[in-house]
């Protein structure tokens, strides 16, 4: 979650208030971000319940679980690199924006 800005959550929880019945599914590193992106869904109109955070998976069960997303959104200021590859390598859509450096391609 340190990948994560300001302008990047605000981007996810506009699609959440779009797609009503949608879930954001992240990753709990680190675990004291939970809090943290709970209330700050709160004070973004979002249902905190609606932020789902797992714990890290082995790669083989990481990729088989991808598989249940609908789409990776990406993230603005630092771009998914192997979340991606892992993505896109089980056939899960991403969306993504270009950058104008190489974290952000």
């Amino acid at each position: 979650l340190q990948k994560v800005g300001p302008g990047t959550f605000a981007l996810w929880m506009a699609t959440l208030a779009a797609v009503h019945d949608s879930i954001l599914w992240l990753l709990r590193f680190p675990g004291e971000a939970e809090a943290h992106l709970k209330a700050a869904a709160q004070r973004a109109g979002i249902d905190p319940s609606r932020l789902l955070f797992t714990d890290k998976f082995p790669s083989e069960r990481h990729l088989t679980l991808k598989q249940a997303a609908s789409v990776l959104l990406d993230s603005l200021e630092y771009n998914g690199h192997v979340s991606g590859l892992d993505a896109l390598w089980v056939g899960l859509p991403m969306v993504t924006l270009p950058g104008d450096n190489m974290a952000r391609r």
